[in-house]
């Protein structure tokens, strides 16, 4: 199947995964809830949501200062939203969109693929970081101050436990990663040149362009990590947008009358994108089935009521900024420099 085919595909499988989420809990119920959302809410969800988008475009910018290749804050953001745009219908979010992504900054940029690559990959993995940070603060925060029930401790647990891996994977490759590096090049190296020996000199060429993008990128990686003002900023940033986003539901569930502690959305929201990870368009789907579930299972918030907040949330934080990033994409198909 060719791209198209499988997108179109992935969104069917979405809107399957929608319309079985929305049955089970029922059209009814959830129209009622809706019904009471004030034009004053909406517009409050959709300005967190921008606050968003705005909070890890600026993340970018500074990624991509670190490079050398200063970008305005508006030209960051526009990016970002570009990004979130490729992310939101690609299958497999990051996976997919990445790269596209690059390919977009290297046009309106004029930096080199791999650089751009670098600085989205970086800014990606910030989220990561970042996510897990909140889900454990919250976990923290909820065992302590708050009394969580089983359902509930369940989770935080979970986060607590992932957070400790990743912490422990995180070190251990910050703290090796040019053995790590080393012990990549040579049989990387090797199998290039093989594969050199025995095509043609068109794919030898190829495969030596392929080689010396692969060391500007890692170049690239390296000047960032040892750039430890830009990586603050950076994870600033990133913890910026998350509680942006965290701050969306959070609004979104007290104007429907069903306010939730803080610090239960801290670990609830980054718990449910893990459901971004199924080959569907930006999880679109799978994670709002993912949050309700987990809206219904750790908190008095009824199913209707929740399915209502996730998706005015997810109106903000997901069809918002896909928007948007559309129509920066479609911009730059007229046009590749703008200021």
């Amino acid at each position: 199947m060719n791209r198209r085919q499988i997108a179109v595909l992935g969104f069917l499988g979405s809107l399957a995964v929608m319309g079985l989420l929305l049955s089970i809990v029922g059209l009814e119920r959830i129209g009622t809830a809706l019904s009471t959302a004030s034009p004053g809410l909406l517009a409050l969800v959709g300005l967190f949501g921008l606050g968003q988008v705005s909070a890890w475009g600026l993340s970018l910018r500074t990624v991509m200062g670190s490079l050398d290749e200063p970008v305005s804050r508006r030209k960051g953001i526009a990016l970002y939203a570009s990004a979130m745009f490729a992310n939101n219908v690609t299958p497999f979010g990051q996976a997919g969109g990445e790269p596209v992504t690059a390919y977009v900054i290297n046009r309106v940029t004029d930096t080199r693929f791999e650089t751009g690559l670098a600085a989205i990959a970086t800014v990606d993995a910030a989220h990561v970081f970042t996510s897990i940070s909140i889900a454990v603060t919250g976990g923290l925060l909820t065992v302590t101050v708050f009394s969580p029930n089983q359902q509930l401790t369940l989770v935080v647990l979970g986060v607590l436990g992932l957070g400790v891996a990743v912490g422990v994977a995180g070190s251990l490759l910050v703290r090796y990663r040019r053995s790590i590096a080393r012990g990549l090049e040579v049989p990387v190296a090797d199998a290039i040149h093989r594969l050199g020996a025995a095509f043609p000199d068109r794919l030898a060429n190829l495969l030596q362009t392929a080689r010396s993008r692969f060391a500007n990128f890692q170049g690239d990686l390296g000047r960032i990590a040892a750039n430890q003002r830009t990586l603050v900023l950076a994870l600033g940033y990133s913890t910026a947008g998350w509680l942006f986003e965290v701050g969306a539901l959070s609004l979104a569930l007290w104007g429907l009358g069903g306010p939730v502690p803080v610090a239960t959305l801290l670990v609830i929201i980054p718990v449910g994108k893990l459901a971004g990870f199924v080959p569907l368009p930006g999880g679109f789907g799978s994670i709002e089935a993912m949050l309700v579930g987990l809206l219904v299972a750790t908190t008095p918030v009824a199913g209707g009521m929740a399915t209502a907040a996730v998706l005015l949330h997810r109106a903000a934080t997901y069809w918002l900024p896909t928007i948007l990033g559309g129509s920066v994409s479609l911009a730059l198909g007229v046009t590749t420099r703008w200021g």
